[in-house]
């Protein structure tokens, strides 16, 4: 019966710990929301989405945080950038 037992060993270790390339961010705090943010606005621009915009706010005290907060808001609908608004007559010229 001992040999049973041994297929199931692999089962009883622990997997590997997980080792990241590096620290995880805090977006919590001020500046790491800006931080955020601008990366965010960047990699739309850089799609040629220039018309996404990128925005922090302050949020107050929470119970479940312990703590107030900063949030990252944007236009953007469903992940994805709004519609572009129609060119003015000025801007087709």
């Amino acid at each position: 019966m001992q040999p049973a037992l041994d297929l199931f060993a692999h089962m009883r270790t622990r997997p590997p710990r997980v080792q990241y390339a590096r620290e995880p961010e805090d977006h919590c705090s001020q500046e790491g929301a800006e931080k955020q943010a601008q990366e965010i606005q960047a990699f739309w621009r850089d799609q040629g989405f220039a018309h996404v915009h990128v925005w922090i706010e302050r949020k107050d005290f929470h119970a479940h945080m312990r703590s107030a907060f900063w949030v990252i808001k944007s236009n953007l609908v469903d992940g994805r950038p709004p519609k572009q608004p129609p060119l003015s007559v000025k801007d087709a010229a």
